[in-house]
Formats: C-alpha cells, structure tokens, sequence
C-alpha cells in the first residue's frame, strides 16, 4: 500500500485468478443457514494439524486458493486448511462481533471433529480486516476461562490495521479533508458510516473500541494486546526496510495508517516479554511474494512469501 492513503480494506481488484488454482472442497456447516460455509483442503498424507486463514472484509475465502501457493504448501506440510470469508461478519465488518465469533468455532470445531486434529495444533493468519478478526480471536482464546474452543500456537497477519479506534480517526479525516477539492474514498464514507452506527464513536462508546481493537494506542494498557504475550505473532506488511519491532522511534512519523499502530503494538509485546512477535518486511530482498515482483507489498493475498510462512507454521506445529 502506499503511504498517506487510507488503507484499502476490500480486496484489490487484480486478474490473479489462475494464478495457483488448486484443488478445494466448499463444505456447509449449518444445513439450515447457506451463508454458513468454508473452504478446505485436505492432506493426502498423515494430517499434522490446521491453518485457519480469515478473508478480508467483502472478500471471498476461494481467493486464496487461486491467488498464493500458501494453502498447497501447507497441505502438502500436513495441515488441513480451512478458508472462512466475511459473509458472516456482515461482509465488511471490521471486528470480532458474536457472528464472526460464532462462525469461527462452529468452522474449527468441525475441521478438529472430522479430521481428529490435536487442539494443541492450530494457526490462524488473516489478510487485511480479516488480520484484525484472527488477533481478536486468539485474544479472546488467551483471554482465559475458556472463552473459545481452541488456543491457536501462533497468529499472523497480511496488510492488516491493528487498531480500528485510529482506522475510524483515518476514514474520518478523509472525509473531512477539502484540500484541492479532492474526492473522498467510498470506502471511507461506508466504514464511517457503519462503524458509528453499529459500534458508535471513539468519543461516545470508547468501550467498543477497547473491545474490539486488538491494540489500542490510545489505552494506558495498550487495550486487549496484553492476552498476546504468550503466543507467536507476527505483522507482515511493507515498510521500506524499518524494523518495527524495535524502532518504535524510527517508525513514529511513516505517514500510513498501519505502521504506527503496528509499531506499538509491535513494540509493546515485546515490552511486555513476548519475543516471538515480528515484523516481516515485505520489502526484504529475500522475500519472495507469490504474485511476484510486481505484487510486492500490495494488498493481496498474492504478495505473501508462501514458503517462508509455512516454515514459521511448521516450525511452531512441531514444536507443540
């Protein structure tokens, strides 16, 4: 993405499809409700484990299957991998609310049923909004009392926000801003619109925004990020080479959305004991995204390194 543009939350339009079609099963989870449904692919050999992998906001959860070697990889790897999409969020919400919620344990408690998969084995990844679901997820399963069904080992997220209290400020100023007349995004206009109808305003209902947000700067505490202390996070995004993770200072004045959240957030794990939570640069020589040169750091599936995220989730599948 490039820098002082509101983050595009809906899925690029790019002519990807084809690109790495792989074999995958649709499967209902509910025969009554046709919304209700994922995407999975099996392995052929000895099953090691799950990937969940969260669409983002208004996106299809096939994408992924078309657009990056990651699901192939990862069943080849031995892990099943299911694709939810954001029908069930309401397409477009950016947050954990009880249907996305929902969604989520009824998807993973059948793939563990079905599959006899050990509940010690699960990673969650997800691209753009569906980043913020799958670090709202895994705060709430660390949160403690036994609040979802599953303990994911490890989370990682794909040109996603971090914390949508600033998000709401960012689509705010865009359609405030008159300088040179110039057009507002549609995107911002919707999300504005929505989020303060259904979960208010930072100023008239900041609760829902410490609720919600997986981080939040404005939080003494850094809001919910505190349940993430003991599992393997990590943020991959493009930042020109900056490690965020450990230059909180350096990072402060890059003009985008993301990264001074991301920094924070970042940095504040890191504070508080977690060292397994990385920043991977999208502009790193060695990176390789799947959809080439050209898709490097754009907001797409495609711009995932597949290889080097399937030796982070094997690394820590064999370890538990």
């Amino acid at each position: 993405m490039k820098k002082g543009l509101i983050i595009n939350l809906i899925l690029s339009v790019i002519p990807l499809i084809g690109l790495y079609s792989q074999d995958f099963t649709k499967v209902y989870l509910d025969k009554n409700d046709s919304t209700l449904f994922c995407y999975e692919k099996i392995p052929k050999g000895k099953i090691r484990g799950l990937l969940v992998l969260l669409a983002g906001s208004n996106g299809d959860a096939e994408t992924v299957f078309n657009v990056t070697q990651l699901p192939s990889l990862a069943s080849d790897s031995g892990l099943v991998v299911i694709s939810l999409h954001s029908i069930p969020y309401k397409a477009g919400v950016l947050w954990l609310n009880d249907a996305t919620y929902n969604y989520i344990e009824l998807a993973i408690n059948k793939a563990f049923n079905e599959y006899k998969i050990p509940r010690s084995k699960c990673i969650m990844g997800g691209f753009s909004g569906g980043g913020i679901i799958a670090l709202s997820y895994c705060e709430l399963a660390y949160e403690g009392n036994k609040k979802t069904d599953v303990k994911p080992v490890g989370v990682f997220t794909l040109s996603s926000p971090i914390d949508i209290e600033d998000l709401y400020l960012a689509f705010k100023r865009d359609i405030d801003s008159t300088f040179c007349n110039r057009k507002i995004s549609r995107e911002s206009i919707y999300q504005e619109e929505r989020m303060r109808k259904e979960i208010g305003t930072p100023s008239t209902k900041y609760e829902n925004y410490v609720k919600y947000s997986p981080y939040l700067m404005t939080h003494p505490n850094g809001g919910r990020a505190i349940f993430l202390k003991d599992i393997s996070v990590r943020c991959l995004d493009g930042i020109n080479g900056k490690d965020v993770a450990n230059g909180v200072e350096e990072c402060e004045s890059i003009d985008d959305s993301n990264f001074r959240p991301m920094t924070k957030f970042l940095a504040f794990l890191r504070k508080k004991g977690n060292q397994r939570a990385y920043f991977i640069d999208q502009y790193a020589p060695e990176y390789i995204p799947d959809g080439g040169e050209k898709l490097r750091c754009k907001h797409n599936w495609a711009s995932i390194d597949s290889k080097e995220c399937v030796n982070w989730i094997m690394s820590l599948i064999n370890k538990n």
